[in-house]
């Protein structure tokens, strides 16, 4: 993979991530159900950086609000802290 910014990808060589999706409710009428979602992704990303943990959200489908949340891990100690 050639790029203009010399920052190698080094998330290419890496064979085990951890996948989960996220529903995003669509509720207007009640707000905690859409604050209980975004504090458990705000959880996620907290562990994901106290365990050394790489953490990638992709926006779903547009039909579907949902994050894929990936993860991904740099030694198998912070692999097994994380779960």
């Amino acid at each position: 993979m050639s790029n203009d910014d010399n920052f190698e990808p080094y998330w290419l060589d890496e064979e085990d991530w951890l996948v989960t999706i996220c529903p995003l409710p669509n509720d207007e009428d009640d707000p905690e159900v859409n604050l209980e979602t975004l504090n458990w992704i705000g959880r996620l990303f907290g562990f994901a950086t106290a365990t050394n943990t790489r953490m990638l959200a992709l926006v779903g489908d547009p039909e579907l609000p949902a994050y894929e949340i990936l993860f991904s891990f740099d030694c198998t100690e912070n692999h097994e802290e994380f779960l």
